[in-house]
Parts: structure tokens; sequence; C-alpha cells
């Protein structure tokens, strides 16, 4: 059922932990969610209520309850996609691979029991002569998940500077981080830079992808992240940098 957002006059004798209380000839005020007037719990997700009462505000202000806390309210307002595989390719940025389509800013993933095990994070990219593509834009993702049961899986942040196409997949966990709820391990590879010679002996590439773990986010456990070249940070705590570099080439492993 779709979560039931209730808008009724004030009345309830406890609006933090009560329900809607029933409104004149109105006994039952959910109507079809409950029409015995005896579920319990009561139906509704949201409860909008309006007071004459509230210290420092207009008076006529209208408030909002949630059946349940802070979490129970961001498992409604943060979209979840979940990566189905069923793309003919491993590409991120393919919406064929995703319900219902690939992930935007905010977002929360879920990887299951689902195809295409190697991943290639294509997510951002800008043509050559764009100037935003040596320093493009991050994704920034609440968490990501990997379900019980879901296989073992590698997700390659993607960066290429080899055809007139700049690729760089930089990625930041802003909320929970990652996940692993699988009972294999999981992996995340930070590309390095890229290079393409050009006429005339010289060159054009981009840096490495990025990886950031801001605030609290979590980097799993049993999840292993390898550098080539790129730089993962944790913000473990504002005002504060902890930066794991990795060289211009070769191979960071770290978990």
């Amino acid at each position: 059922m779709s979560p039931l957002w209730l808008a009724r006059p004030g009345g309830s004798p406890d609006v933090q932990n009560g329900d809607p209380a029933p409104l004149g000839s109105f006994s039952n005020p959910y109507g079809p969610w409950d029409p015995s007037g005896t579920a319990s719990p009561k139906p509704w997700s949201f409860w909008q209520y309006g007071t004459s009462s509230v210290p420092g505000m207009e008076i006529g202000t209208d408030l909002d309850v949630a059946h349940g806390d802070l979490n129970y309210v961001s498992s409604f307002l943060i979209p979840t996609v979940t990566w189905k595989g069923n793309g003919a390719n491993n590409n991120w940025s393919n919406n064929a691979n995703w319900n219902p389509n690939q992930p935007l800013n905010h977002d929360t993933v879920v990887f299951g029991s689902s195809p295409q095990t190697n991943i290639r994070a294509d997510f951002s990219s800008y043509p050559d002569t764009d100037p935003q593509r040596f320093n493009q834009p991050a994704l920034h993702l609440e968490s990501v998940t990997f379900a019980a049961g879901a296989p073992s899986r590698s997700i390659e942040l993607y960066t290429s500077a080899e055809t007139s196409t700049f690729y760089q997949a930089n990625l930041t966990f802003d909320g929970a981080g990652v996940s692993n709820s699988s009972a294999v391990e999981q992996t995340f590879v930070v590309d390095k830079g890229s290079l393409r010679a050009l006429a005339g002996g010289q060159y054009t590439g981009v840096d490495g992808s990025t990886l950031t773990f801001n605030n609290s986010a979590s980097a799993g456990t049993n999840v292993t992240y390898e550098a080539k070249g790129g730089l993962t940070t944790f913000f473990f705590e504002p005002g504060r940098n902890y930066p794991i570099p990795s060289p211009v080439c070769g191979l960071d492993h770290f978990q």
C-alpha cells in the first residue's frame, strides 16, 4: 500500500505519539484504509494537522507528524535505485541495468542477486572540448548496499581520455556509506588518470577518478578498495581531511 498522508485538524491529546482523532460525525478518519476502524497500528504514515499554539510561529501553522523516526522518514524521501543488470553491457550509464533508472544525486543504491557482476561506473563524461572535462562533478550517493545473497562484484570508477569523450567517475558518499550484507567480498576500483597523444607531440588527459566518504559514512566490512593512481579521501569529522594517496602508476590495495 502507498503511504497514507492524512490531513486532519487538531484534537488528538498526543500528536507526537497518538493517532489522528475522529472529527465530528466521522468516527473513522481513515476510510477505506481501515474500514472497520479497528486496525492496530493505524494505517497512516504521515499526519498533517493545524495548531494555533506553536511558540515563535504564526497562528494557524500546519505541522507534520511521521509514524516513525528520521530513518522512517528518509525511507520515503530518499529514492532507492536497484541494479538489475539487464542491459546489453555492464555500463552504469545504461538505464536498462537499473530500476527505475540510473542513480542520481542523493539516491540510495542496492545491488542484489542480479547479473553483470563487473560494473563499469561510467556515470560522468564530457566532450574533450568542455573545460569541465578535467574536474567532473561527483555523483553524491547516500549509500550503496550489497544485499544478502548478492554475488561478488567489482565496481570500476571509470576514467578514460582515449577518445573525444573524457570519463572521470568521482563518487562521494554523504550518508550511511557502503554496507555489505552478502557473504562474499565486494570491490571498488578507483581508476588512474588517462592520456591521449595529440598531433605535434602534445598530450591531453584527465586525472584519475576519486572516491570520498563524508562525515560518518562507512567503508563497510568485507569490502576491498583498489586505487590505481586515484585518490580516496575519508572526511571523518568536520574540518579534518584524511587522504589516502596513490601513485601516478601502479596499484594500491587496502581494506
